[in-house]
Protein backbone atom coordinates (compact mmCIF):
# COMPACT_ATOMS: atom_id res chain seq x y z
CA UNK A 1 0.00 0.00 0.00
CA UNK A 2 1.45 3.07 -0.73
CA UNK A 3 1.52 5.98 1.57
CA UNK A 4 1.18 9.57 0.92
CA UNK A 5 4.56 11.31 1.50
CA UNK A 6 3.46 14.42 3.25
CA UNK A 7 2.45 11.28 6.36
CA UNK A 8 5.64 10.23 5.34
CA UNK A 9 7.16 13.21 6.47
CA UNK A 10 4.82 13.67 9.10
CA UNK A 11 5.43 10.49 11.11
CA UNK A 12 9.44 10.81 10.85
CA UNK A 13 8.92 14.14 12.46
CA UNK A 14 7.00 12.33 15.17
CA UNK A 15 9.60 10.00 15.55
CA UNK A 16 12.25 12.34 15.48
CA UNK A 17 11.00 14.54 17.97
CA UNK A 18 10.04 11.41 20.54
CA UNK A 19 13.58 10.63 20.21
CA UNK A 20 14.72 14.40 20.67
CA UNK A 21 12.03 14.38 24.01
CA UNK A 22 14.28 10.88 25.26
CA UNK A 23 16.86 12.42 24.60
CA UNK A 24 16.69 15.29 26.84
CA UNK A 25 14.62 13.25 29.72
CA UNK A 26 17.65 11.51 29.79
CA UNK A 27 20.32 14.40 29.80
CA UNK A 28 18.00 16.33 32.84
CA UNK A 29 17.87 12.64 34.87
CA UNK A 30 21.91 12.69 34.42
CA UNK A 31 21.98 16.51 35.36
CA UNK A 32 19.97 15.33 38.35
CA UNK A 33 21.56 12.59 40.06
CA UNK A 34 19.02 10.36 38.80
CA UNK A 35 19.11 6.82 37.83
CA UNK A 36 16.03 6.31 34.60
CA UNK A 37 14.42 2.89 36.05
CA UNK A 38 13.48 0.17 33.99
CA UNK A 39 9.76 0.25 32.61
CA UNK A 40 9.21 -3.21 33.72
CA UNK A 41 10.06 -2.41 37.17
CA UNK A 42 8.06 0.67 36.93
CA UNK A 43 4.70 -1.72 36.31
CA UNK A 44 5.78 -3.83 38.79
CA UNK A 45 5.88 -1.00 41.56
CA UNK A 46 2.42 -0.29 39.79
CA UNK A 47 0.73 -3.02 40.47
CA UNK A 48 1.95 -3.74 43.51
CA UNK A 49 0.50 0.05 44.40
CA UNK A 50 -2.50 -1.34 42.65
CA UNK A 51 -2.92 -4.38 44.69
CA UNK A 52 -2.63 -2.91 48.19
CA UNK A 53 -5.09 -0.38 46.76
CA UNK A 54 -7.52 -2.81 46.12
CA UNK A 55 -7.20 -4.74 49.63
CA UNK A 56 -8.03 -1.58 51.53
CA UNK A 57 -11.76 -2.34 53.02
CA UNK A 58 -14.47 0.50 51.75
CA UNK A 59 -14.73 4.01 53.46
Amino acid sequence: MPVDLQIGVRVYQFIVDRLDDRRREQEVCRWMGQDRVPEAEIRTLFRAILSDVAALPPP
